[in-house]
């Protein structure tokens, strides 16, 4: 997920949100609401968001190099690749079962 790529444009959904909500809170131990993520759906709008708020302020000592592997967000990137995957699948085989593909 690049800065300007949208959330929900990359496939995600409330309930990958929600799961995202809770490894950004996590991460930068803030308290972000389901709304300002819907709003904010970018990584660059959300960070101006949080920095305008002050939420998110960590100590350059506590901030990660870079997020664990196997976190809420890349677990939720991997189920919307899955979803879309299957989506996909879905899509076609009923293409076929109509006899279009």
């Amino acid at each position: 997920m690049g800065l300007d790529d949208n959330f929900f444009g990359l496939g995600g959904n409330s309930l990958l949100l929600v799961t995202a909500q809770t490894a950004v809170n996590r991460a930068f131990d803030s308290e972000v609401s389901v709304v300002d993520l819907f709003a904010h759906p970018t990584v660059r709008d959300l960070a101006r968001h949080l920095s305008a708020t002050g939420a998110g302020a960590m100590p350059d000592a506590e901030a990660p190099s870079r997020p664990e592997t196997g976190d809420g967000l890349d677990r939720a990137r991997e189920q919307a690749r899955r979803q879309r995957a299957a989506r996909a699948r879905r899509t076609a085989r009923q293409g076929r079962d109509r006899g279009h593909a």
